[in-house]
């Protein structure tokens, strides 16, 4: 991971997101986050 994109990470998450996922994007990663975020109560 570059530093440009760590920095763009950082900024992602001090924004209030939980995560996030870069292109070109590794469709396994991807299915496997969705999914945890998926598994988590509402915060509702």
């Amino acid at each position: 991971m570059g530093a440009a994109t760590e920095e763009n990470r950082e900024i992602c998450i001090e924004a209030g997101m939980n995560n996030r996922i870069s292109k070109p994007t590794d469709l396994v990663y991807m299915l496997q986050k969705l999914m945890q975020y998926m598994r988590q109560p509402s915060s509702e």
